[in-house]
This record gives C-alpha cells, structure tokens and sequence, in this order.
C-alpha cells in the first residue's frame, strides 16, 4: 500500500498543492512553518478520518476560506483508490472513497494505512497507559474493522455502565437529605444496592461477550 499523490485545497496553509510522491522512500524537508507537518495531518486524516491535532475542523480551513480539501490517490496490492475529504464551515465534512460518499467513519478505515508518530507521542512513555490503548486502539483499528465497531460498542456500555454509578451516587445523596432519611435509608439503600448490582451485572457480561 503506498500513497501515489495528494492534493490539497485551502488546507491550513495550503491555496493549493499536488504532491506526487515515490514509490520508495519519501522524506519531506523544509524550514519551519513551512507546512510539513500540515501535509502530515493530511495524509493521517485520509487514513482515520479526523486530525490528531485538533477537535475543531474548521481550524482546518485556510483563514478566510469558507471551503477545503482532501484528495488522495493510493496504491494498493490489487487496484487503486482515492480518498477524497471535503471540509466547510456551513456544513459537516464529506467522506469519499472512488467518489462515492460513505455514510459511517468506520468504512474508510484500512483505505490506507499510517502510523502517525510525532514528538507529541513521547507521552505514549510518560504519561498515562490511556494515551498508550488510544494510540493502539487507532493502529489496530485500521487493520480489523471488526475491532474499531467492538470498540465503540464496548465504549458505549462502558459509558452507560458509569453513568448508572454516577445517578446511583447522587440519588443516595438526595436520600441522605432528606427530612426522614432515618426512615428511608436502610430500606432504600437495600433496594438501589439490589438494582444496581443487578444493572452492574448486565453492563459486565455484555462487555465480556463482546471480545
């Protein structure tokens, strides 16, 4: 899998540019705020969909550009394809693979495939292991799609499964509160501890079939 050429239309501080790029290795020089590591982010936004630098797309767009673009030809072991990713600040972006838009983020993933490794990464070593599973969650899921959509499921269960904690907490406060918590608060905290542990169990299995 090797990428053939890139274009790019009002991409950060890019008007316009077409890269075509060598079938062996490629090293990208230039002075600083040239726009290397833009170019980068590119080529890492046609394999993922989205930018590791920013959560605002439209930081995206050269200034005072109300549109941008994406287009990357890649080669593969058995044929071509082109990724082609439209930004704008009046509308959610568009995701083309050969020109035919995809409805879910998941179906670009393997198109191509790219580790994205800056010095911002030193913190997969210093800093928290949640840095090191995101970073491998991405690499892997660029390789099994069955794995980037088990992901999200286990993500949402797991999300539901602490906000069943969180309301449980909060509702015990609202118990303790209360004018005649000496009344209610063994029956009631039986109860909630009954029902929560039952939902806690459900939350649990459902996460233990998933892998």
């Amino acid at each position: 899998m090797k990428i053939k050429k890139i274009e790019l239309n009002n991409y950060r501080n890019y008007s316009n540019l077409i890269l075509e790029f060598s079938p062996d290795v490629n090293v990208i020089v230039g002075n600083n705020a040239q726009g290397k590591t833009n170019l980068l982010e590119a080529i890492f936004f046609s394999a993922i969909g989205k930018s590791l630098r920013t959560s605002k797309e439209n930081d995206l767009i050269k200034w005072q550009e109300s549109n941008a673009r994406i287009k990357t030809e890649i080669e593969k072991k058995f044929g071509k394809s082109v990724v082609e990713i439209i930004f704008s600040t009046a509308s959610k972006k568009t995701v083309k693979i050969n020109n035919i838009p995809i409805k879910r983020i998941g179906e670009l993933l393997g198109e191509l495939r790219c580790v994205y490794f800056s010095p911002d990464e030193l913190k997969l070593i210093k800093e928290s292991p949640e840095d090191r599973r995101r970073f491998m969650d991405i690499d892997i899921s660029q390789t099994s799609k069955t794995y980037f959509y088990l992901l999200g499921k286990y993500d949402k269960i797991l999300a539901s499964r602490n906000k069943l904690l969180k309301d449980y907490k909060d509702k015990i406060k609202i118990i303790k509160t209360s004018k005649s918590y000496k009344l209610l608060k063994d029956e009631q905290n039986i109860q909630k501890s009954e029902e929560l542990k039952d939902m806690l169990e459900i939350y649990d299995i459902q996460r233990v079939i998933l892998f």
